[in-house]
């Protein structure tokens, strides 16, 4: 991801992930998730990867409601470069009274992924947590993400929908005291709206209010966002986000 602002920190990497599931009844699987990710940092700023198996359970809750859990260890293996103090006499001799060195660390912990799922007639609603590892948002880098969100969706018409959603995420550095390690906390809701120009073309309309938080170096703001927008999709629903 590329970033506007060179105040920003932006990442590359890549992402494969393979899933296999057994229907045991007619209402319930077992499965099992693999995921592997690396990025890195441009501007020398080092490259993790991250492995994650994560066991699943689904169960439909009667014809309108589906449950899915997911939980499983995860390993994030870190390369970076931080700053050392040089022996006072080579310091004395080049004149350099730091440099670099190679660091590698690995990092373990729990993933878990929980999502409530729900349909009836025009309506839907969904409630979903989910924690795993990521390349963070610019400032703070390799990071541990929570988030939660919950959405309500309503088709008003045959043309049009609305929704509102509401979300709360945070983030948590990876490698504490070696990068830019601030902790991240964001919060907000928005409401949306969709209307069929055509059977696969949208108008999308979103409003919504963000606050945003780093503990570290005590910033707190509160953003609007106001977003009009054209969409494509093949489905037969109006989009709803």
């Amino acid at each position: 991801m590329s970033r506007a602002s060179q105040a920003l920190v932006g990442s590359r990497g890549v992402r494969a992930q393979g899933e296999l599931a057994y229907w045991y009844s007619r209402n319930r699987s077992v499965g099992v998730v693999y995921s592997f990710n690396h990025f890195f940092f441009p501007r020398g700023f080092g490259e993790t990867y991250v492995h994650m198996v994560m066991a699943t359970y689904t169960m439909r809750l009667g014809p309108n409601w589906n449950l899915q859990l997911g939980a499983g260890p995860y390993q994030a293996d870190s390369e970076r470069l931080r700053p050392v103090a040089v022996d006072p006499f080579i310091a004395s001799l080049t004149g350099n009274a730091n440099t670099v060195e190679v660091f590698e660390e690995s990092v373990r912990g729990l993933g878990m992924n929980v999502a409530l799922a729900g349909s009836k007639r025009r309506q839907n609603w969904l409630a979903s947590y989910r924690r795993g590892v990521g390349g963070g948002n610019g400032v703070t880098l390799c990071s541990v993400s929570d988030s939660a969100q919950a959405t309500y969706g309503y088709q008003t018409s045959r043309k049009s929908g609305m929704g509102v959603s509401f979300f709360l995420s945070r983030l948590r550095p990876l490698l504490t005291g070696l990068e830019r390690n601030a902790d991240f906390q964001s919060y907000g809701g928005s409401f949306n709206i969709s209307y069929w120009l055509t059977d696969k073309l949208h108008v999308l309309g979103n409003v919504g209010i963000h606050h945003i938080a780093y503990q570290d170096p005590g910033v707190n703001q509160l953003r609007r966002v106001v977003m009009v927008g054209l969409a494509y999709s093949p489905s037969t629903l109006p989009l709803m986000r």
